[in-house]
């Protein structure tokens, strides 16, 4: 079984009274701005159409999840450069703090001696 399509630049048939379109389905008097389309090829094209639908929604749901895992990662980054820059000063008090301990250490062992 076929159906009758017109061409996006055919003129519409209820306007063209050259073509008539009988009970039959048949279209007659056909010009060349109409095809004629089976139905499975109708069916097969819709398939593929509400398939694209939904691999345009899947798509757009993977674009949002991989855009906020992109801003978790960002912050992650950021606040682990935080930390690291917090751990390095932590680490050079802690050196400060011991060498001026050896220091004052072998000033006093220094001084018993000197006595």
């Amino acid at each position: 079984m076929t159906t009758i399509a017109l061409l996006n630049c055919s003129i519409s048939w209820c306007q063209n009274e050259n073509n008539a379109i009988s009970s039959t389905g048949v279209l007659t008097n056909a010009t060349p701005d109409s095809v004629l389309i089976s139905y499975d090829d109708l069916r097969k094209a819709n398939a593929k159409m509400v398939e694209l639908k939904y691999e345009k929604e899947i798509n757009d749901s993977l674009q949002s999840i991989i855009s906020n895992d992109d801003k978790i990662i960002r912050e992650y980054d950021y606040r682990t450069a935080i930390l690291k820059k917090q751990l390095s000063e932590v680490k050079r008090q802690r050196n400060y703090i011991i060498g001026g301990g050896v220091i004052a250490t072998l000033v006093l062992v220094i001084g018993l001696l000197v006595k």
